[in-house]
């Protein structure tokens, strides 16, 4: 019997060292990626100067995200993103918040930024192409953009709760046009008639409108109601 046991303890003994091995192992892990990613962080920031609505120069340190390649064309873009603080660049809890767009065509010495200022939330950055899927034949029509550019419930920042526009522009960055103002959601979006138009599903003032726009001038071309949302109680 008390071979027994002590056989058992030697076992529980070895289970809680490998227990121990295990734990430190998954520890330095993750201090090692939290390291990684902190000079990755560092590493792609800058400071930028922006006047605030006030007029007065304002420095921000933001960071540069992945160069993305715009699909069928030689044009790259690259956010500048902002991590989530207090204060009038809040982002409603979302950990990074794109701030602006930088465009880069081979060609031209100089970007272009999508905005002058960097003081917008731009919840969605999205390449509209004439079909789904990454294929070589499948090129970039337009771009397309979700962004929050005015505190419309008064809380004093920029979130997830205020009111935002969609938006397009061409493929550098060029012609940016605001189609649709004043939304509380936008529920979907994707390219429709094999490509050359853009439909989008919004909320907008207690409807649900569903409507299409031209991918070679932005104009409208359709606008559905879907239903009227009854007033909460």
């Amino acid at each position: 019997m008390k071979e027994t046991n002590r056989f058992f303890m030697a076992i529980n003994r070895i289970n809680s060292v490998l227990l121990l091995v295990v734990f430190l192992i998954a520890a330095g892990g993750l201090i090692l990626t939290f390291f990684m990613e902190s000079q990755w962080r560092k590493n792609r920031t800058i400071e930028v100067q922006d006047k605030s609505e006030e007029g007065k120069a304002e420095k921000i340190s933001l960071r540069l995200g992945h160069i993305e390649e715009v699909h069928g064309a030689p044009i790259q873009l690259v956010r500048l993103e902002t991590e989530a603080k207090g204060g009038k660049f809040s982002s409603g809890g979302y950990p990074d918040v794109t701030r602006n767009v930088m465009f880069l065509t081979k060609g031209l010495k100089q970007a272009r930024w999508l905005f002058p200022k960097h003081h917008f939330v731009i919840k969605a950055v999205d390449q509209l192409r004439g079909k789904e899927g990454y294929e070589k034949k499948n090129p970039t029509r337009a771009m397309y953009y979700e962004v929050i550019k005015e505190d419309s419930n008064g809380d004093g920042k920029l979130s997830e709760d205020d009111k935002s526009v969609v938006a397009v522009s061409r493929i550098d960055g060029t012609g940016y046009v605001e189609l649709i103002s004043g939304l509380q959601r936008t529920i979907g979006h994707q390219t429709v008639s094999q490509g050359t138009e853009l439909a989008v599903l919004i909320e907008k003032d207690g409807r649900v409108l569903y409507m299409t726009y031209s991918l070679q001038n932005f104009a409208k071309t359709s606008e559905i109601l879907i239903t009227e949302i009854m007033d909460k109680l």
